[in-house]
C-alpha cells in the first residue's frame, strides 16, 4: 500500500497508514477511481469503495466558470494572482485573498488574509501572516494536526533539531474515552529550544492544535510550555508532556 502523504512528517504518514490498513485491509483494494472527464468547465471524479461487502459511491464535480476555451494550465493561472504581504495585487487599489492566491485553499488562511487587507485598506499597520505558522487539519479517524516545521522540513532549512513525542495511550483522558491512538510530536531548534512544529495524530487533535498555534506565535521553547500546567485529566496532557519529552522529562512514561 502507497504511504498516506501527510505535511512532511513521516511518522504521521506511517501512523495513519497503519490505522488504515487496520480499518480498511488495503487502499488499492478497497478503493478505485472509476472515471475522470475533463471537459474545460467542469472537472469530474467517480469514485468507488467496497469493504466488507458494501459498496461506497462518490460522484464529485468542480465547475470553473472562467474556463471556456481555456487549457488546464490557463485554468490553473487564473488562481495565481501575485500579492504582497499586505495582499495587494500589481494594479494599484486592488487586493486578492483566498482561492485566487498562491497560498493554502483554506478558509482560516483566506479569513486571516481578508483581516490584512482590510486593515491594510483602512490605513493601519497590520501583522503580516506567517505562512509557516498555517494550522493544517485533516477531519479524519484518527484526526490529524499539524501548525509549524515537521522535522524534515526543518533540518532542510539547516536547523539542528530536538524531538519530543507522547502517546496518547499513555493520556489517562485517552483511556477514558477508549481512544488511544496516537501521539503528539513537539520539534524544536536545539540551540534555543524555541518550537519549530507540532504535530498531532488522535483523539481531538484539530481542538488540541489551537494551544501549539499559540506556542509557535508566541515563539515559546519547549520548556515553557513543558512547564506551563495542564488540568488532569485532559487530553491537553499530552501536547504538555510531548514539550517535557523533547529534554527527557515526560512524567508520565
Amino acid at each position: 500500500m502507497g504511504r498516506y502523504k501527510y505535511h512532511d512528517d513521516w511518522e504521521i504518514s506511517y501512523q495513519y497508514d497503519c490505522h488504515f490498513f487496520v480499518k480498511c485491509r488495503s487502499l488499492k483494494d478497497a478503493l478505485w477511481i472509476a472515471s475522470l472527464i475533463d471537459d474545460n468547465s467542469l472537472i469530474t471524479v467517480h469514485a468507488d469503495c467496497e469493504h466488507d461487502g458494501v459498496k461506497t459511491t462518490a460522484h464529485v464535480g468542480i465547475r470553473i466558470r472562467e474556463a471556456r476555451g481555456k487549457s488546464i494550465s490557463e485554468i490553473i493561472e487564473l488562481f495565481d494572482i501575485q500579492v504582497d504581504e499586505y495582499m495587494r495585487t500589481a494594479e494599484p487599489g486592488v487586493y486578492a485573498i483566498g482561492d485566487v492566491v498562491p497560498t493554502a485553499w483554506l478558509a482560516h488562511v483566506a479569513s486571516k488574509e481578508g483581516c490584512v487587507a482590510a486593515e491594510h485598506i483602512a490605513g493601519r499597520d497590520p501583522q503580516p501572516i506567517n505562512y509557516d505558522r498555517i494550522p493544517n487539519c485533516t477531519y479524519c479517524e484518527p484526526e490529524i494536526g499539524s501548525v509549524g516545521l515537521s522535522e524534515a522540513k526543518a533540518k532542510e532549512r539547516g536547523y539542528d533539531v530536538k524531538v519530543g513525542k507522547f502517546p496518547f495511550s499513555a493520556l489517562a483522558k485517552a483511556k477514558i474515552l477508549g481512544e488511544t491512538e496516537g501521539f503528539v510530536k513537539v520539534v524544536t531548534k536545539a540551540e534555543y529550544d524555541e518550537v519549530l512544529g507540532v504535530h498531532i495524530i488522535g483523539p481531538q487533535a484539530t481542538d488540541l492544535l489551537a494551544e501549539a498555534c499559540v506556542a509557535l506565535g508566541l515563539e515559546a521553547t519547549a520548556e515553557e510550555l513543558g512547564r506551563i500546567m495542564h488540568a488532569h485529566p485532559t487530553l491537553s496532557e499530552a501536547v504538555m508532556e510531548a514539550a517535557e519529552a523533547v529534554h527527557g522529562m515526560a512524567t508520565s512514561i
